[in-house]
């Protein structure tokens, strides 16, 4: 849960705000449920969470980069 809580503290950009974007919350917990899926566990961790965020990122870079191509 923590995990979800410090990328909403990021999405807000602010240390004392969290996001009312519960959308990009809710897409980033389904995520990292599937990452954890995928490992076989029931459980998500912040493991699964950080992974989510990665490839998240890792996506819109790709757009970005084809972009600027």
């Amino acid at each position: 849960m923590a995990a979800v809580i410090e990328f909403g503290v990021r999405l807000a950009g602010r240390q004392k705000k969290l996001t009312t974007r519960f959308s990009d919350i809710a897409d980033l917990v389904r995520e990292a449920s599937y990452w954890a899926g995928k490992e076989g566990l029931s459980l998500v961790t912040d493991h699964h969470v950080d992974k989510a965020y990665d490839e998240k990122v890792g996506r819109l870079n790709l757009i970005e980069g084809k972009f600027r191509r």
